[in-house]
């Protein structure tokens, strides 16, 4: 089984789309985006839960948990961990563009994935960007 990427850049002006100035399909084996012994979860994010937009695939991360009850109090409950995909869109709002995601994907160990659904519903994700060293 493999899965197949389609990859496009297009610029959009006040006037609207002006054409797509990039196109690349890309076909992978669906064994090559996790490693082995790895799980692909998805968590709900947004801009302000996932350092801007800056996150990309295969940067690497901290998942923090703010529980519902208290806002302000966090917990790191994984750290290091790998991004395989997050749901980038691009669009406007008052004439300004944005990028925004609201899923991302992440690589997990199956006691990982059970980590986090476990608090998953209790509370809000947010992802930490770690630095690429």
């Amino acid at each position: 089984m493999s899965w197949k990427f389609i990859i496009v850049a297009i610029v959009a002006t006040a006037a609207g789309v002006a054409g797509t100035i990039a196109y690349k399909e890309l076909t992978v084996p669906r064994t090559t985006i996790t490693s082995p012994g790895m799980q692909a979860v998805t968590i709900d994010i947004s801009p302000e839960t996932a350092a801007g937009g800056f996150i990309l695939p295969n940067d690497r991360v901290d998942v923090l948990h703010f529980r519902s009850s208290d806002a302000r109090t966090s917990e790191t409950i994984l750290t290091n961990i790998r991004v395989l995909a997050i749901d980038h869109r691009i669009g406007t709002k008052n004439g300004l563009q944005f990028v925004e995601g609201k899923i991302g994907t992440l690589e997990l160990t199956a006691s990982q994935a059970e980590t986090l659904k476990r608090v998953q519903g209790r509370g809000i994700f947010a992802l930490s960007l770690r630095s690429i060293q």
